[in-house]
C-alpha cells in the first residue's frame, strides 16, 4: 500500500484531508482545499503525487511550510494558489515567484501577510528576469508592503487583469498609474493613501473603464 509507503507519521493526514484507506501511484484529483485545517505541511512524500493538481487552497493555515525541492516543484500544472494568512514570510515568497513552475499560475493570492523587510527580495526581483506571464489574478490586500516592491511585482506581471491591494500598509502612492499593467480590468484600493489626495478610477488608469 502506497499510505503504508509515505508512513505513518503522515496517514492521520491523508485520512483527515481526503478520507482515504488507499492512494493509487499518482493522484488524480486538479483541486484541493486544505484551508483552516491548522497543517504545518503538506509530506513530501504526498506532494510528489500532486502533479496534476492545479487548484491548491493552503490559506488560514499559520503555521504551514512552503519549501522548494518538495513542494513548488511537484505543482508543474499549479493555476490557482491561495496562500491567505499562511505567515508567508520573504523567502517563501521569493521561491514561489521565483520558481519556473510559477509561470503557468493564473491567480495568486497572498493577501492577509506581514512582510517584516523587503529589500532583499526586492534586490533579488530586480536580477531575476523570469515573469509571471500567465498571472491573470493576484491578491496583496492587507499585507504591509512598499511602492517599490509592488512596482517590481507588477512588471512581473504583464498580464494582470485584477488586483486587490485594498488595506495595503506601507504603501504611499503619487502616481499610480505608473505601476499599473495596460490590460487592467479590476482594480480594488480601498483604504489606501494616496499623496495628492482622492482619486477616481479614471485618473488611475483609462483603461479600466
Amino acid at each position: 500500500h502506497l499510505v503504508e509507503e509515505i508512513g505513518k507519521e503522515h496517514r492521520e493526514f491523508i485520512d483527515f484531508v481526503l478520507g482515504i484507506d488507499k492512494l493509487d501511484k499518482k493522484l488524480q484529483g486538479t483541486s484541493y482545499d486544505f484551508s483552516g485545517l491548522d497543517i504545518t505541511e503538506i509530506p513530501p512524500d504526498f506532494a510528489i503525487l500532486m502533479t496534476n493538481t492545479e487548484n491548491l487552497n493552503l490559506s488560514d493555515n499559520p503555521q504551514i511550510d512552503i519549501y522548494e525541492n518538495c513542494f513548488i516543484s511537484n505543482f508543474k500544472n499549479l493555476k490557482h494558489f491561495s496562500l491567505s494568512n499562511t505567515n508567508l514570510d520573504i523567502t517563501k515568497l521569493g521561491i514561489i515567484i521565483n520558481h519556473p513552475s510559477s509561470t503557468n499560475l493564473e491567480s495568486l493570492d497572498i493577501s492577509n501577510n506581514q512582510f517584516d523587510d523587503l529589500t532583499a527580495l526586492i534586490k533579488e526581483f530586480k536580477h531575476n528576469s523570469l515573469c509571471l506571464n500567465s498571472l491573470k489574478h493576484l491578491n496583496i490586500s492587507n499585507c504591509r508592503l512598499c511602492k517599490e516592491f509592488v512596482e517590481i511585482l507588477l512588471k512581473k506581471c504583464p498580464e494582470l487583469e485584477s488586483l486587490n491591494i485594498s488595506n495595503a500598509s506601507g504603501i504611499f502612492f503619487s502616481n499610480f498609474d505608473l505601476i499599473l499593467p495596460k490590460g487592467l480590468k479590476e482594480l480594488h484600493l480601498s483604504s489606501l493613501f494616496f499623496h495628492s489626495g482622492f482619486f477616481t478610477i479614471k485618473d488611475i488608469n483609462p483603461n479600466i473603464l
